[in-house]
């Protein structure tokens, strides 16, 4: 058609090997416009899709407990099904038992956490996940006995004890608080509330419903999660960047960064 083509392809080296390249293939034409030959320029873009690839399995996997982390929870939801059920799953006084005992510690629980969920869910078609600190989440495509599933798991983990490897074989108690939210559109955010609820009400585990929805709380949560979507597909965000001072010599050491929200007012 005597038009520019831009493009990346996957080749085959000699040695067997593929590699992938970015590419410009261009016309040559004499002066009546008739095509004599084609010139193509393209450099290989295979390291870059190799680090690319890595980036993604690095920002998908938790380093800790080898779960999927909230970067792919929040992935997996939004290419899910409609009626599919999140649980959050938090541990009680966990930061306490970080202070106390360690971080190394600490780390050695969210494994055992973690340990006990993928064993009780092996086979089954939910996802697991370590959020942030304490939390894990588990992801089912529907909601098909997803809430009895889990009140055995606790029971069953509640049977087990975890112990240090010390002299005095020092038990540790844990103590599970869950919540579930399904089918809804803001899955994350009902099932965070319902976790919380659950805790204010000291329950072992609470499920999403109408009267959350109604809460303040939820509203408040709801209002602001519109504000910073909106905010962002509008381009209200703003970066603002100030200068961290050593005192004893006046230089600029280094930055910090704030994000700042403009209203629709400026």
């Amino acid at each position: 058609a005597g038009m520019v083509w831009r493009g990346s392809s996957k080749n085959l080296g000699k040695n067997g090997k593929p590699f992938y390249t970015q590419q410009v293939i261009m016309p040559i034409t004499d002066d009546k416009g008739n095509i004599l030959e084609y010139i193509a320029a393209r450099y290989d873009i295979t390291e870059l899709l190799e680090k690319r690839e890595q980036l993604q399995l690095a920002f998908s996997t938790d380093t800790v407990t080898a779960l999927g982390s909230r970067f792919k929870l929040l992935r997996d939801i939004e290419q899910g099904p409609q009626d599919q059920c999140l649980a959050l799953i938090d541990m009680a006084s966990f930061h306490g038992i970080n202070k106390l005992y360690g971080t190394n510690v600490g780390d050695s629980i969210l494994k055992y956490i973690g340990e006990s969920l993928s064993l009780f869910y092996g086979g089954s078609k939910n996802t697991l996940y370590r959020l942030n600190a304490d939390i894990f989440g588990v992801l089912s495509p529907n909601l098909e006995n997803f809430s009895a599933t889990l009140e055995r798991f606790l029971d069953q983990f509640s049977q087990n004890k975890f112990c240090l490897e010390d002299s005095m074989n020092t038990e540790i108690p844990i103590t599970l608080t869950v919540g579930i939210a399904c089918c809804q559109d803001n899955l994350l955010t009902c099932a965070d509330s319902a976790l919380k609820e659950a805790k204010r009400q000291n329950q072992r585990l609470m499920i999403y419903n109408q009267q959350l929805a109604d809460s303040d709380e939820y509203k408040q949560k709801m209002y602001w999660i519109d504000t910073v979507q909106q905010a962002m597909t509008e381009g209200r965000l703003v970066a603002y960047y100030q200068p961290i001072i050593d005192l004893s010599t006046g230089r600029i050491c280094k930055f910090e960064t704030l994000m700042r929200l403009l209203d629709k007012e400026g």
